[in-house]
């Protein structure tokens, strides 16, 4: 018995229009980890504590994203310097 359904399917284009927020969110997510992990390989200034608070101002991005503001005016809302134009240039 099959129970594929092609409306479910992670590759329709309805799941991906009713799953653009959490595509956004994943990969804001994924590249402050990014960021975070090039600025321990440097060391000097790393600030340990940093990506708990890169992970939260995503979600506040992902959040504004989702309420229609344009991608590179939310990432300048909540992020600022180096990071905010690592994402500028990723997203």
């Amino acid at each position: 018995m099959n129970n594929f359904n092609p409306e479910t399917c992670r590759y329709s284009s309805q799941y991906r229009a009713e799953n653009a927020g959490d595509d956004i969110r994943r990969k804001l997510s994924h590249l402050v980890t990014e960021y975070d992990r090039q600025q321990e390989k440097k060391g000097k200034g790393y600030n340990p504590y940093g990506l708990a608070q890169y992970l939260e101002a995503a979600d506040s991005v992902a959040d504004e994203i989702n309420k229609g503001m344009e991608k590179n005016q939310a990432i300048q809302k909540h992020f600022q310097g180096a990071l905010a134009s690592f994402l500028m240039r990723k997203i």
